[in-house]
């Protein structure tokens, strides 16, 4: 049961980052490939929905977001356990382990010089942030952010997805 639900799961982040950043045309190939495995496990249903989502609730998300890019950008690790779902905090109890994940699972992220926040986009009921970034090498990469309500209704990242694309931030 544990490996199936792995499964769904890393099947259905490789959708959604499929279909998140499928909206760059120099991430359509990468998006073909992966569609055929997210009909599989989540329907196509993204949309922009933001008039359903209350200003409050999406400057929170964007606030959290931002956040976290600065953050983990200046390794001020101690900020990072505000961001993150309570499953990241439970694994990993010290700021810096989850820092030390962060970057190296994230390294663009953590080497980012410059951030600017995309579409609020939900996948059903899910809400996805995206954004741009430039890291310290001058590259860019395109960030979605699933975002989920803690049991206090605080907005905190459950996961995230990144893919380089050409081009510059103007």
């Amino acid at each position: 049961m544990k490996q199936t639900l792995k499964t769904t799961v890393a099947a259905l982040g490789l959708g959604l980052a499929s279909v998140l950043l499928a909206g760059a045309s120099h991430a359509e190939p990468a998006a073909t490939r992966a569609d055929a495995q997210m009909a599989k496990v989540a329907p196509a249903e993204t949309k922009d929905i933001r008039h359903n989502v209350s200003a409050t609730d999406r400057a929170a998300i964007a606030d959290t977001v931002e956040s976290h890019v600065w953050a983990l950008s200046n390794k001020r690790s101690a900020l990072l356990p505000d961001q993150v779902s309570q499953r990241f905090q439970r694994r990993f109890r010290d700021p810096k382990a989850l820092m030390a994940y962060l970057v190296k699972t994230h390294a663009p992220v953590a080497q980012a010089s410059e951030y600017r926040l995309g579409e609020l986009k939900f996948v059903g009921k899910t809400p996805v942030q995206t954004g741009f970034l430039t890291d310290r090498k001058n590259q860019m990469w395109k960030v979605a952010y699933v975002m989920m309500r803690d049991g206090k209704g605080k907005w905190r990242i459950s996961s995230g997805f990144i893919a380089q694309v050409p081009g510059f931030l103007t």
